[in-house]
């Protein structure tokens, strides 16, 4: 008698080992699931959001050490937003130079020799269109009424179209050289003053801030 009661015990033991999750405690594992990836999702989408952002200011960073540094080899001057130049046929500006001779194509342009590579002009939170179908790089502008001016750029508070010298920035900490180039149709890379004297309407709408980070 003692012999059976123990087999019977044992196989109970068994039938309680071996069975299945409840449909109660499987609610109870998806509900915890759900609620931890609803915790954990917004904290990782909020986790790379932060993480372009910064890797948009060390990219802007590594511009205005460029810059700096091309003032150094260039009389203290900053360079020019951008020129036609006749000889090559080429727009030369600051971040690229566009060929516009039957080959095409995009070479560098006055800062690349400063940067670290071509990646630096390319905003990693920017996946629209290109200013133009030739030039890859892009998602910033640079100050171009107050700083770079140009060919065509208009003479905005008495300025020539000569880039200004670094000499000439009374504030410098508080200028902004580049930017978060944006358009509505794509990025712009020339960041200019909404009255600039001689500029199109439509040039001047063109050369409006993105924000694409939040701060």
């Amino acid at each position: 008698m003692g012999m059976g009661r123990r087999e019977r015990g044992s196989e109970g033991a068994r039938d309680r080992g071996g069975r299945g999750f409840t449909l109660i405690e499987l609610l109870v594992v998806v509900a915890i699931v759900a609620l931890l990836l609803a915790i954990l999702v917004p904290a990782m989408g909020k986790a790379r959001k932060q993480a372009r952002r910064v890797v948009c200011l060390s990219n802007q960073k590594q511009i205005v050490l460029a810059m700096h540094s091309y003032t150094a080899d260039n009389g203290d001057r900053f360079p020019i937003a951008q020129y036609f130049d006749m000889s090559r046929g080429a727009w030369v500006a600051w971040d690229t130079t566009t060929l516009l001779t039957e080959s095409g194509g995009v070479q560098p342009g006055l800062i690349w020799q400063y940067t670290d590579g071509r990646a630096v002009q390319q905003c990693p939170s920017y996946d629209g269109p290109s200013m133009t179908a030739s030039d890859e790089y892009t998602g910033y502008n640079y100050n171009t009424s107050y700083i770079g001016r140009g060919q065509g750029e208009g003479a905005f508070g008495g300025m020539d179209d000569s880039p200004a010298l670094a000499t000439e920035i009374r504030r410098p900490s508080g200028t902004v050289i580049t930017g978060d180039g944006g358009y509505a149709s794509g990025a712009n890379k020339f960041m200019r003053a909404p009255l600039d004297v001689g500029v199109p309407e439509a040039l001047v709408h063109a050369g409006t801030q993105a924000y694409r980070h939040a701060s």
